[in-house]
């Protein structure tokens, strides 16, 4: 029989093929067998990951394009209160007294830079 596979709809598009139903491991049909593959492929579940008309198969298509697009929106939603935080952090950064600090940082010598090292491990350590 025909079917339409829509396991990989996303990346490889949807699938026409000849498949076989396995009744031998899913007697209620739900199991099919490609049989133009080169190497065995089986699809499971009927209405999820093949059809038996294209037009059910463009249906899972595009309820599986629109859950993709929902996830992706989630994603730069998380990556724009990302983008806030840092924001939030870089402010922090540019206030006068880290500036001073910054600035003493750099133009301290060597031994000086060594020195506030050395001071800041004996003050953790207590």
């Amino acid at each position: 029989m025909r079917v339409y596979v829509t396991q990989h709809a996303l990346t490889q598009g949807i699938q026409e093929i000849m498949a076989d139903q396995c009744l031998e491991t899913q007697p209620d049909g739900s199991m099919i067998r490609d049989m133009e593959a080169p190497v065995p492929t089986s699809y499971h579940v009927q209405g999820r990951d093949w059809h038996l008309t294209r037009a059910l198969a463009i249906a899972r298509a595009e309820q599986m394009r629109l859950a993709k697009i929902a996830s992706l929106r989630r994603q730069i939603a998380k990556l724009e209160a990302l983008s806030a935080e840092f924001d939030a952090l870089l402010a922090r950064m540019q206030t006068r007294s880290a500036r001073a600090g910054m600035s003493a940082a750099f133009d301290s010598s060597p031994k000086q830079l060594g020195q506030a090292a050395v001071m800041a491990v004996r003050t953790r350590g207590r």
